[in-house]
């Protein structure tokens, strides 16, 4: 009878810290650290969003940056072997030279919002579509080239934020 008692004290003994350690719904079910930013930045980041949205439908994202807690400290703390970029990602467009303006033109603003110093440069990174145009050589036949034209083309520009 002891025995048994103690045998199931052994197995509660190891069960139980597995449990309580190992369980799979307390590590894996929290949410992934995500970038978020500042009210301001979001401000001036919608509005961004609405003056381009005049010409063409677009999405503007942040989600895609290094925002985890062990980051921000070590930045404040000045123990950072190199600075993370802050990307911007905007939705497929078609009008590159529009956008390219509109960058140019928020591009200051957002650099005074961001309030983390963390970051070396601004990186607006979009993709370009080009829609397949008709060559009306013949009236009878139309010709298509759908090789590289209707392929997006990823563009990336950036800032620099940090001065050395």
């Amino acid at each position: 009878m002891i025995k048994n008692i103690w045998a199931a004290f052994l197995i509660m003994a190891v069960l139980l810290p597995m449990f309580l350690f190992l369980n799979p719904f307390a590590w894996g079910m929290r949410r992934a650290p995500e970038y978020v930013p500042s009210v301001r930045l979001e401000t001036v980041l919608e509005q961004m969003r609405l003056e381009i949205s005049q010409e063409e439908q677009i999405q503007i994202d942040t989600y895609n940056n290094t925002a985890n807690l062990w980051y921000l400290r070590d930045c404040e703390n000045k123990k950072l072997d190199s600075l993370e970029n802050l990307n911007i990602e905007l939705s497929e467009i078609k009008n590159e030279a529009f956008i390219e303006e509109k960058i140019k033109k928020f591009e200051p603003l957002i650099q005074k919002e961001i309030e983390c110093k963390c970051y070396d440069s601004l990186v607006f990174s979009y993709s370009v579509h080009k829609e397949a145009k008709a060559d009306t050589k013949d009236s009878d036949t139309l010709e298509y080239d759908f090789q590289k034209e209707s392929e997006p083309r990823k563009v990336v520009i950036g800032f620099k934020i940090r001065k050395q």
